[in-house]
Parts: structure tokens; C-alpha cells; sequence
């Protein structure tokens, strides 16, 4: 029964909790998920790279770390879903900008089509106006 290491066959430990070398340059992470690390390994190295990769990848109980290790860990696993909420606001954020822009663009374009009529309107109620099709032309 191997309980230790993801990457090599019959794997039945945790799928979340510390793991050193998940990345060519990372020696221990918290993870979430090391099947997904696995499978992103997997789709994304060359095939020299794999088998090493996957070989490499030890689960570390927690109490195995230097106490000083596990609480930089965990200050930096708190940084990170920081950093990802962030993200996430800013991604909703960056589509609500998007889908704004979008729909100025369409009005524009439709408004352009109805500039006659628009400023018909606008005369009927603004008689004097200085609309000249693009801006006001301010009196001085």
C-alpha cells in the first residue's frame, strides 16, 4: 500500500496536505488537490520530465515539518486565497467593465443611426439648442 507518494502506482494517502516537490522549484506546498497537480504534470511536461516528476512527489504529514516551515506555509497558504479572491473580484470586476464597454458601443452606434430624428427631438424642446451633431457649441 503506498500512502506516501502521489505520483507512483497504488497511491491511497491524502489527496490535500503538504508535499514536497510538487514543483521543479518548490520543496514542500500545502495543496488542495495533488491529482490535479498530477494531471496538470501529466498534460503539460514532456515525457522525459514525467516519470521524475511523478516519482519525486512526497505527502509530508505536518507534524514531520519544521514548525517554522509549517507556519510560513500556512502565513503563505493564507496570502494565497487572499490573493485568488482578489482575483476573482477583479475578474467580475474586469467583465462588468467589459460588458459595459460593449453595450456603450452598441448605443453609440445606435445613436448615430437616429441622429436625425434624436435632434428633431431636441429641437421641439430645446429650440435654441447648439447641438451641432457631435457636442455643444458653448455661447461665450
Amino acid at each position: 500500500m503506498n500512502k506516501r507518494y502521489p505520483g507512483r502506482p497504488n497511491y491511497t494517502g491524502p489527496k490535500k496536505g503538504y508535499f514536497l516537490l510538487p514543483y521543479h522549484d518548490t520543496l514542500v506546498t500545502r495543496m488542495t488537490n495533488i491529482f490535479e497537480r498530477l494531471d496538470t504534470i501529466d498534460r503539460t511536461k514532456s515525457k522525459k520530465q514525467i516519470s521524475w516528476r511523478r516519482h519525486c512527489i512526497v505527502y509530508v504529514q505536518p507534524s514531520k515539518l519544521p514548525l517554522k516551515v509549517l507556519a510560513a506555509c500556512t502565513v503563505y497558504w493564507r496570502a494565497y486565497i487572499a490573493w485568488t479572491k482578489a482575483l476573482i473580484n477583479h475578474r467580475a470586476s474586469f467583465v462588468a467593465y467589459m460588458t459595459r464597454h460593449k453595450a456603450g458601443l452598441a448605443l453609440r452606434k445606435i445613436l448615430k443611426t437616429h441622429d436625425k430624428e434624436l435632434t428633431v427631438l431636441l429641437t421641439k424642446y430645446v429650440p435654441d439648442h447648439t447641438w451641432n451633431g457631435k457636442e455643444i457649441e458653448f455661447k461665450e
